[in-house]
C-alpha cells in the first residue's frame, strides 16, 4: 500500500501551476506506461521536449494522443521528438482532472492490495484500518498538489 502512495507522490511531484512541468508530462501514461519510463523529458523555456528512446516500442503519435487526452497541447516535432506547449489560461481544470485521475488509480491499487490480503486471511479490522490510513494519505497528497496549482 505504501508503494501505491509513493508512486502517486512520484507522479505528482513536478506538477506546478501556471507552467507545464516535466513531472506532469512524465506522469501521463501511454499504453499503461508513464512517459517518463520510455522517454527523456526536458524543459526548454515554456515548452517541454519529450525525446522517445525507442520509436519501435512507443509511437510518437500515441504519445501526442495521450498528452492531448490529458488536456495539454502537443505535436510531433521529429521522428523521436514530441513538443508539449505551455498550458493556456483555463487549462487548470484539465490539470486538476489529471491529478484526480492519478489519485483514483492509487486508491484502486490500495483496494486491490486489501482484497488480496483479505483472501490470505489477514485480520479484516486491522486491514481496514491500514487501508483507511493509506486512502487518507492519498487524499491529503492530492489536496496538497491541487493547492500548488
Amino acid at each position: 500500500m505504501q508503494k501505491a502512495v509513493e508512486f502517486l507522490r512520484e507522479q505528482t511531484k513536478g506538477i506546478r501551476g501556471a507552467t507545464i512541468s516535466t513531472g506532469l508530462v512524465g506522469s501521463i501514461k501511454v499504453d499503461n506506461v508513464p512517459i517518463a519510463h520510455t522517454s527523456s523529458i526536458l524543459k526548454k523555456d515554456s515548452q517541454v521536449v519529450v525525446t522517445i528512446y525507442d520509436v519501435g516500442a512507443v509511437n510518437p503519435a500515441s504519445v501526442v494522443k495521450a498528452i492531448c487526452s490529458a488536456g495539454l497541447y502537443a505535436y510531433v516535432f521529429s521522428k523521436t521528438t514530441v513538443v508539449v506547449s505551455a498550458p493556456q489560461y483555463g487549462d487548470k481544470e484539465k490539470v486538476l482532472r489529471h491529478i484526480n485521475k492519478c489519485g483514483e488509480e492509487a486508491k484502486v491499487a490500495i483496494r486491490n492490495i486489501r482484497k488480496t490480503l483479505k483472501k490470505q486471511g489477514v485480520d479484516e479490522a486491522e486491514l481496514q484500518k491500514e487501508t483507511d490510513k493509506y486512502i487518507q494519505e492519498v487524499d491529503d497528497l492530492c489536496r496538497i498538489v491541487k493547492d500548488r496549482i
